[in-house]
């Protein structure tokens, strides 16, 4: 996954120089849009895929499933397109889980995008979420599922259905009944879901539709504590002037980096391992902020900002960026510590550096 998203990355970046260079109403613009579009979509099937790899989790937390659906219904209607409506139905009590939040999300995107892709020609998808008891017969036949409340998370569709032969094996990885498909979503909703302590059920009859119904362990709401105080809002526009020192193994990737902070008005010095930054700094480089890939030959990650902080002070920002997920950092690295993942566009890197040297 790491180098894919490496040469995602170089697609990202220059396919933005060059709508850069072009003028609103070029109708080459559209050609670029569509290499920005499959690299993103490239993207997403590899976060799927790292889906499977249960150690690439941020910390479970306690969500209200209700309160991230409220949340996630733009996104939902976005990727359910123009032809599909969305429906949502929460229960009135509390649907707390313990969940990776960004996980939750993936489980009903994914879902969503199943019912879409079921239905073609148009039509209507429903997310309903609900409390229930499961008792002891229910659980034995639905491992890893135990006796006690659970939330009920439930996505039905009016599609083709699935055939009957196939039910066995929608959750197989890369096993698919759709023409183009990767067969990598359902996978990846088993995987998030049982790894929580949940199950799920498929029902279906084709040509009526199809209904997924998740079940995961309910938990207490966490107690309600003060609300923290509203964050000022972050520069929209990158301080022009400021020193970067931008730490990069894969060059393409490092001259890509070079090239959009000194186009959005930053000094630029760049650095091709830990190594060498260091020697940068031990000869009198100061950067104002840090731009650093995570896994290089050498000290990388942790040990590098410490290093790099060592020399220049604490407070120096430092953006880690990287292919691989946010854990190859292995440990928290304090409030001006940022992480971006690749791939990115050239307007979320500058974005990041902005608000990163705009934190107190």
């Amino acid at each position: 996954a790491h180098d894919f998203n490496n040469l995602l990355t170089v697609i990202l970046n220059h396919a933005g120089f060059i709508a850069l260079s072009l003028e609103d109403d070029d109708p080459r613009r559209e050609d670029v849009e569509v290499v920005v579009n499959m690299a993103e979509r490239a993207a997403q099937l590899a976060r799927q895929l790292r889906g499977f790899d249960l150690r690439d989790r941020r910390p479970e937390v306690p969500i209200d499933l209700r309160a991230m659906l409220t949340g996630a219904q733009r996104m939902l209607d976005e990727v359910a397109g123009g032809a599909v409506e969305v429906i949502s139905r929460r229960c009135a009590e509390p649907a707390t889980v313990r969940v990776e939040p960004t996980r939750a999300e993936q489980v009903l995107s994914n879902l969503v995008i199943n019912a879409r892709e079921a239905m073609p020609d148009g039509g209507r998808v429903e997310v309903a979420i609900r409390v229930t008891d499961v008792d002891e017969a229910f659980a034995r036949q639905r491992p890893p599922l135990e006796p006690g409340p659970h939330v009920v998370l439930s996505v039905s569709d009016e599609g083709r259905g699935i055939p009957s032969e196939a039910r066995q094996r929608i959750f197989e990885p890369f096993f698919t009944t759709k023409d183009g498909g990767h067969g990598v979503g359902l996978a990846t909703v088993y995987a998030v879901v049982t790894a929580a302590g949940g199950a799920i059920d498929v029902s279906s009859r084709e040509g009526e539709g199809t209904r997924f119904d998740v079940w995961w362990p309910r938990v207490d709401p966490p107690p309600r504590s003060a609300p923290p105080p509203a964050p000022s809002a972050a520069p929209t526009e990158p301080p022009r002037g400021r020193s970067a020192l931008v730490i990069e193994d894969h060059p393409q990737i490092r001259a890509a980096t070079e090239r959009i902070l000194t186009g959005a008005g930053f000094s630029v010095t760049s650095a091709g391992s830990g190594g060498e930054a260091l020697e940068l700094v031990e000869a009198g480089l100061r950067p104002e902020v840090v731009v650093s890939d995570v896994v290089m030959p050498g000290i990388r990650g942790a040990a590098l900002a410490r290093a790099l902080r060592e020399q220049l002070g604490p407070p120096l920002p430092i953006l880690f960026v990287s292919g691989y997920a946010e854990r190859a950092l292995d440990e928290a690295l304090g409030p001006r510590t940022d992480f971006l993942p690749k791939p990115y566009r050239p307007s979320e890197l500058v974005e990041r550096v902005t608000q990163l040297l705009a934190r107190d």
